[in-house]
């Protein structure tokens, strides 16, 4: 996901214009210029007035990313990076062709995240309708699972240990419930909509009761942006709700991986469940964020 670009995770690559322009200084034919002072008045272009319009018009035009946000314990992360490295170990081609860079070194403000929609653009005032919609949805509509709900553990020793460094009384209990998930024994890889790069990514464990839930959630959003006609990226599909460990920027411009589909089948092969399979996955609410901007628009806690 992990600021925010097409799927989360990098930034868009673009070629600059100037760098064509170059080509052609100095073969354009010399053009008389008239005097200024035989010239009639000059009137402001209808085109110019079009284009000022449509910019304003734009400025009032969002482009959202929803996503869930986890933030993994040390353990965890070192658990990520670990699968990580076995993965890339056993297909020597990923290590020598691209530069992996693990998401918590990244200077994105998305971190490691859960994907839940393609981006989304539409008018300022329909944005807050959709943030409203889902805010009611997660309390009325969505159907959370059950068996996946409880106290994040984790998060609870983690606290406990600083309290004692701290000399503080044992916490008794953290403030708020979750959802807790666990990763499937293999890593999947992912190409960037938008750019030559890959995402090493570790896909969520399906039982019926959480594959429901993220399917409510997406009914919630699709049904949500599809009344307000709302735009949504053409570029983007999303087969299996996954959080990616590590982005793979390609040694060489231009490269791009051609067969991706048969790499993932060879990775089949490649276990990691003995070191992300006690992973906790624990995530509580929704964050609606604008494209291109540091701060969030706005988050919704699950109702559970």
């Amino acid at each position: 996901m992990d600021l925010l670009q097409e799927y989360s995770s990098g930034a868009s690559d673009s070629s600059s214009p100037e760098e064509d322009e170059e080509e052609v200084i100095g073969k354009q034919p010399r053009l008389q210029v008239p005097d200024p002072s035989t010239q009639p008045p000059l009137s402001v272009p209808e085109l110019i007035i079009y284009s000022q319009n449509y910019s304003d018009t734009q400025m009032n035009r969002k482009s959202i990313f929803l996503y869930v946000p986890w933030k993994p314990t040390r353990d965890a992360v070192s658990k990520l990076n670990a699968a990580t490295s076995k993965v890339l170990a056993a297909k020597n081609i990923l290590l020598a062709e691209y530069k992996w860079t693990p998401i918590h070194q990244q200077r994105s403000n998305l971190g490691y995240h859960i994907t839940l929609h393609p981006n989304i653009y539409g008018e300022e005032y329909k944005m807050k309708v959709l943030s409203d919609n889902i805010r009611n949805a997660l309390i009325t509509d969505v159907k959370y699972p059950k068996n996946s709900i409880g106290y994040d553990e984790e998060r609870l020793e983690r606290n406990n240990r600083l309290s004692k460094l701290l000399g503080k009384s044992k916490d008794d209990g953290p403030d708020q419930k979750s959802i807790n998930l666990r990763f499937q024994p293999k890593l999947r890889v992912f190409q960037s909509p938008n750019s030559n790069k890959l995402f090493l990514s570790g896909l969520i464990e399906y039982s019926d009761e959480v594959q429901q839930f993220f399917t409510s959630v997406n009914e919630v959003i699709e049904n949500s942006v599809d009344s307000l006609q709302l735009e949504k990226s053409p570029f983007y599909s999303l087969d299996h709700h996954h959080i990616t460990f590590s982005t793979g920027s390609p040694n060489t411009v231009g490269q791009q991986y051609e067969e991706l589909d048969a790499l993932n089948q060879e990775l089949e092969s490649v276990d990691v469940g003995d070191i992300i399979g006690d992973v906790n996955v624990s995530i509580s609410e929704i964050v609606m964020s604008q494209l291109g901007q540091s701060q969030q628009v706005d988050s919704f806690p699950f109702d559970i």
